[in-house]
């Protein structure tokens, strides 16, 4: 038994002499592309004045009203196409429209 023990005690004295090997680190560069948020430059569109937006439009008959609506529905057309692409300038070249 006596020879066991001082077997087995050797054994692991033994272990712990060994050293493990040393691990080697390597260090690879990287590039890593982050979006940066820019401040728009752009200036702003100015709200146009309508076609319905004026008081005395209450006081126009109903023809003249509906030609005024249709004149206003173009104007808010064009306000849209121009706040889209004031827009776009500042979202980037590479942005997706709708």
């Amino acid at each position: 038994m006596r020879h066991v023990l001082s077997f087995l005690l050797a054994f692991l004295l033994a272990g712990c002499a060994t050293q493990a090997p040393e691990k080697q680190v390597v260090y690879v560069p990287q590039r890593v592309e982050v979006p940066v948020q820019v401040p728009c430059t752009v200036k702003g569109v100015s709200r146009p004045k309508f076609a319905l937006d004026d008081p005395a439009v209450l006081k126009l008959t109903d023809a003249e009203k509906a030609f005024r609506a249709l004149a206003e529905l173009e104007e808010r057309e064009a306000y849209i196409i121009a706040l889209e692409t004031e827009n776009q300038k500042c979202r980037g070249p590479d942005a997706t429209s709708r």
